[in-house]
């Protein structure tokens, strides 16, 4: 009987059986040595912010995972408000009542890295984080040399909003690709009258008074632009060895200036109720930002494209906002509850089952190309594989700092570069 041809099977395939061979024999090792005899049932517990049904199948599923090997494993689902969920996790851990897996944003993991334990490369390595899981989670996630101390849920990216009857009316046949060319469209777009807005041209520009996320919005800009943030010595660059942050800087303050050209904005208006209302022809938003469009406005006419990118340079670049499955270092089974956490997050139809019940596209890399087809979360997974992040030192604070740079612009207290210095020593403090 002759061999097959092992040279005509193609080379995605070795690789995926390579993963799952060594996934296997790492399952295996886990469970035959990490895992100690069972002598009474293990119970975790999980606190989350969706509501308990999102996550029934998952945990229905790896209970039953488990007990087909003859192990009573369980965990314990608490839902958690989100507008408190931070500090009750905090409070809890700090009282030693805490649970063993909970959530950070991928912008948290500095602030909470004390708190957390990171799993054992023996479960999951750098490697097969790098198999499973887009850039962006390396870049948020892992610290050290390649420790991993979450895994994601799903990947939201930033992307433009436009009304689909405002750019038709204005013979605009599709939404910009560069940068350049959305601003031509914004101005287009807008109706000024004697310095007031008949309607705006698009939602950028503005301080947090006026825009659902202007730091992340004004964060791609500096990074497209080639902004180092933060060089390798951890010193703050925010204005950039030639003045990149800078140049992004001015760019994002021109569309609210109103003795600007490219005035198209204004900071006393709100961007999610603006183009509900139509009152505004573009805006930046994520998937979730999409659903309370639709809420408030169910027969508005619009569409979502990627995001616009630096004219005439090859990377493309997005901006990612997602959130991921930590263990507590308080924890007193973690081998356990980091195998709850990777079951969760890799496990192809679970995964894919909390996204969708979710609504927001999955990290996993075997997903991201078929959810790229989807109607609705279509264009929001097709950028994730170009999302790119940061060392974020504390979350709340850059939000205040990039803020308050963008507010003194705004009033016309400071100018441009002096804004933008004092939040790169703002930047400075907090690293130090």
């Amino acid at each position: 009987m002759p061999l097959p041809d092992l040279s005509r099977i193609p080379r995605k395939t070795f690789l995926m059986v390579g993963v799952l061979l060594v996934l296997g024999i790492g399952t295996w090792l886990f469970f035959a040595f990490a895992l100690p005899s069972q002598t009474e049932p293990i119970v975790l517990s999980f606190w989350g912010t969706d509501r308990a049904d999102v996550w029934s199948t998952a945990l229905t599923a790896y209970k039953e995972n488990w007990r087909s090997k003859g192990y009573q494993v369980e965990v314990q689902y608490e839902e958690v408000p989100r507008e408190s969920y931070r500090e009750q996790v905090k409070n809890a851990l700090a009282a030693g009542t805490g649970p063993d897996v909970f959530l950070i944003s991928n912008r948290g993991l500095h602030e909470e890295q004390e708190r957390l334990v990171p799993v054992p490369a023996t479960q999951f390595s750098l490697t097969n984080l790098r198999e499973f899981f887009p850039t962006v989670v390396e870049q948020d996630f892992v610290r050290g040399t390649g420790e991993v101390y979450a895994l994601p849920l799903f990947v939201d990216t930033l992307a433009l909003f436009y009304n689909r009857d405002l750019f038709d009316t204005a013979g605009i046949v599709a939404p910009a690709k560069n940068w350049d060319d959305f601003r031509a469209h914004a101005m287009r777009l807008r109706k000024l009258t004697n310095g007031q807005f008949e309607r705006e041209g698009a939602a950028i520009g503005g301080s947090t008074a006026s825009i659902s996320h202007p730091t992340h919005l004004l964060e791609l800009l500096m990074l497209q632009n080639g902004a180092p943030m933060i060089d390798t010595n951890n010193t703050a660059r925010l204005m950039g060895s030639r003045n990149e942050g800078l140049e992004a800087f001015e760019f994002y303050v021109q569309f609210a200036r109103p003795n600007s050209t490219a005035y198209v904005w204004s900071d006393d208006d709100r961007d999610l109720d603006a183009f509900a209302a139509e009152r505004v022809a573009m805006m930046f938003g994520y998937a979730t930002d999409a659903v309370q469009v639709k809420n408030k406005s169910p027969f508005l006419r619009f569409g979502v494209a990627s995001m616009p990118q630096p004219l005439g340079v090859p990377t493309t670049i997005s901006m990612a906002s997602y959130e991921g499955l930590v263990v507590a270092r308080q924890s007193k089974q973690p081998s356990w509850a980091w195998d709850f956490v990777i079951f969760a997050t890799t496990d192809q139809n679970t995964a894919g089952t909390y996204v969708s019940k979710i609504g927001r596209p999955s990290a996993l890399r075997t997903l991201i190309v078929e959810q790229a087809k989807d109607a609705d979360t279509g264009i929001f997974a097709s950028q994730i594989l170009t999302a790119r992040s940061w060392p974020v030192p504390h979350e709340k604070s850059v939000e205040n700092l990039f803020d308050a740079a963008i507010r003194g612009v705004l009033s016309g207290n400071l100018e441009t570069f002096r804004a933008l210095r004092g939040a790169e020593e703002s930047l400075g403090q907090l690293i130090r």
